[in-house]
């Protein structure tokens, strides 16, 4: 389909909300001069204590690429009826910016940026507060150890080649994931594999080909699978890696380095407390996993640690979101 054609239709979906939700109004307008490449400014009008009208004024780029749309609309989601949550008690009309991106944008809410005030909980963060049991209370560490001592003790990661766009090898081979796989590929204890080719200016297959000859490609496999394995290492790309929050919630021993950009969570956690903190480049990710390995039972209280945190952070996902829109809520 023609992107024009893509973006009536998916136009016409946003406007469904309508219908989903009660007392709604929605009007959508693509606003040419917001600047913010993925920005939303959402504006509501409050009556009797309910709202009646959500106005999403849109930055026009949104509409100019699918992945942006399909991103957008996804976000919006989940965000709507906890914007809904969020307002106030009062007759008033509030505005709320936000970005569905993961690029970071001082005057907006964001997912992924340096701005801590500015964060709320990451779309991975939010699908997965969606999809756990409420009433699921995390193993205690005593069970917990017994499931960890029969995970394989193997430092193991999959991933796309994200990290930036490369049009040739030698860019491919400048990519912060190609080199930590390459560096630890023939390193006892380690399975890190490229599984997803993405942001490719040079052939698919020639880029398969490739990974396959320097034993770094492997087929995707299904995210359960992490639960067999004890070690992860939260390996950025674009951006910082959201799925991580899952590994935690499996219960792997998180290897995370230090970072400008935050997501939301970071906050509760702590390293050599609920993670085992590494070099920005993964240089010295073999000695943390000797480390770790020489010294088993606290390496299991560090990941039950993350595993437990992880779950009372899933489960509040929709409290975290509210307090932050709530504060960064511009009231008329």
């Amino acid at each position: 389909k023609s992107l024009a054609i893509r973006k009536k239709n998916y136009i016409y979906l946003l406007k469904l909300y309508e219908y989903k939700f009660k007392n709604i109004k929605l009007d959508l307008v693509i606003n040419p001069e917001l600047n913010v490449s993925h920005g939303i400014i959402v504006s509501s009008f409050q009556n009797s204590k309910k709202i009646t009208n959500i106005c999403l004024n849109f930055s026009k780029n949104i509409f100019q690429n699918i992945n942006s749309m399909r991103r957008t609309k996804t976000c919006l989601d989940y965000w709507i009826p906890l914007i809904i949550e969020a307002s106030c008690n009062k007759d008033k009309k509030f505005s709320i910016f936000i970005d569905s991106s993961d690029e970071g944008h001082s005057d907006y809410l964001n997912m992924d940026s340096e701005y801590k005030d500015k964060l709320i909980p990451d779309l991975y963060s939010i699908i997965t507060s969606t999809q756990i049991d409420r009433n699921f209370i995390p193993l205690d560490f005593k069970k917990f150890h017994q499931l960890w001592l029969i995970k394989k003790n193997i430092m193991h990661w999959r991933g796309s080649t994200t990290g930036n766009c490369y049009s040739n090898f030698q860019e491919l081979k400048s990519l912060k994931r190609i080199q930590i796989c390459n560096r630890y590929k023939n390193i006892y204890g380690f399975d890190l594999k490229i599984t997803r080719i993405v942001q490719n200016g040079i052939n698919k297959s020639y880029v398969q080909d490739w990974l396959i000859s320097n034993n770094i490609f492997s087929e995707e496999i299904g995210e359960e699978e992490f639960q067999l394995y004890k070690y992860y290492p939260d390996i950025p790309g674009n951006a910082l890696a959201w799925g991580t929050i899952r590994k935690y919630l499996f219960g792997n021993l998180v290897f995370k380095p230090y970072t400008k950009r935050k997501l939301f969570y970071y906050r509760f956690m702590q390293p050599w407390k609920d993670y085992i903190p590494v070099d920005e480049e993964f240089l010295d990710l073999n000695d943390k996993y000797k480390w770790a390995e020489n010294n088993q039972e606290e390496a299991a209280h560090i990941a039950w640690n993350g595993y437990v945190k992880s779950h009372e952070y899933i489960k509040k996902i929709p409290e975290y979101f509210i307090s932050v829109i709530s504060k960064n809520k511009y009231e008329e």
